[in-house]
């Protein structure tokens, strides 16, 4: 993957907002090295290591679900057999744990992905 591909997927994946984006793609013309371009979105707070994980694997898509943003995966729960995610509620910024169905088990009838979710202590 080359820079510009690496900024195309960061867009695509909507974890970055458009002009913090474009700011950061002058800021780092001429860097060829996506590696240490994701190192330094993290190191800005713009991305978390697990999302830089899936954007390096080329993976843009599953950040959001509903109105979360997905920022790192916490393990799973065996007994109720759903993922468990940290995320960040966008309407006020505070902090949650989502409870997550993986979507090869089981959607909601129009399609989305059922979930739980409870405030980070």
């Amino acid at each position: 993957m080359d820079a510009n591909e690496w900024f195309e997927i960061v867009r695509k994946s909507r974890l970055v907002d458009s002009p913090t984006l474009s700011t950061w793609r002058i800021t780092c013309a001429g860097c060829a090295d996506v590696p240490k371009l994701a190192v330094s979105m993290i190191e800005g707070l713009l991305l978390t290591d697990w999302q830089a994980e899936k954007l390096l694997a080329g993976r843009w898509k599953g950040f959001f679900v509903d109105h979360y943003c997905i920022r790192r995966r916490l393990g799973q729960d065996d007994e109720l057999r759903t993922l468990v995610f940290e995320a960040l509620d966008m309407r006020d910024r505070s902090f949650a744990i989502l409870s997550v169905v993986p979507p090869s088990r089981k959607r909601r009838d129009d399609g989305g992905l059922i979930y739980s979710v409870r405030p980070k202590e």
